[in-house]
């Protein structure tokens, strides 16, 4: 996601009007936390959310995080 972020601003993306880096499903862990809230799947973003947010925002610009509020998703059974 860094890399895509990094990339929008050296080809001119940002420029050109692209401003959302959006994160799809299945970055969250098989478990939510114990107020029921998803969270980063600590393999993949063991940073967390908010570190790639910023520097998502660092870069420009803005940062979409998909999440549902059913209990599964599609790639998490």
């Amino acid at each position: 996601m860094r890399d895509i972020a990094d990339a929008f601003v050296e080809l001119g993306l940002r420029e050109a009007g692209y401003e959302y880096v959006i994160l799809d499903d299945g970055w969250m862990a098989r478990e939510r936390d114990a107020n029921g809230n998803l969270i980063a799947d600590p393999e993949k973003f063991p940073s967390g959310m908010k570190a790639l947010a910023d520097y998502v925002h660092s870069k420009g610009l803005k940062f979409g995080l998909y999440n549902c509020a059913a209990t599964t998703s599609a790639t998490i059974p």
